[in-house]
């Protein structure tokens, strides 16, 4: 490989980490209000789980926060994720059909 070669393949790589810190930016507090989310649920999923162990009883208020904030977590940290392969894929530049 020339060093023309691998002067352009750096080039391209700059350019590419470039469209991700942009895209990484761009979405930056909507992956905060996720982390935000996340955290607030997971404390509901503790005081729930907590609550039914110290008073020992199954009430339907304490299983329907259990499965709301367990639900919530489930799709925030999707969406995160999901963030994260969307500028792993931007890094890439491939397209989204190819393995």
């Amino acid at each position: 490989m020339s060093s023309r070669g691998a002067g352009t393949i750096g080039a391209d790589l700059e350019k590419r980490l470039d469209v991700v810190q942009r895209l990484l930016a761009t979405f930056k507090f909507e992956r905060m209000v996720h982390v935000g989310v996340t955290l607030l649920a997971l404390i509901v999923l503790l005081t729930c789980a907590i609550a039914m162990l110290v008073q020992q009883a199954e009430r339907y208020v304490e299983v329907a926060g259990l499965f709301t904030a367990s639900g919530a977590i489930t799709i925030t940290c999707g969406k995160v994720l999901r963030m994260w392969n969307d500028a792993l894929v931007a890094l890439q530049m491939t397209p989204k059909g190819d393995p």
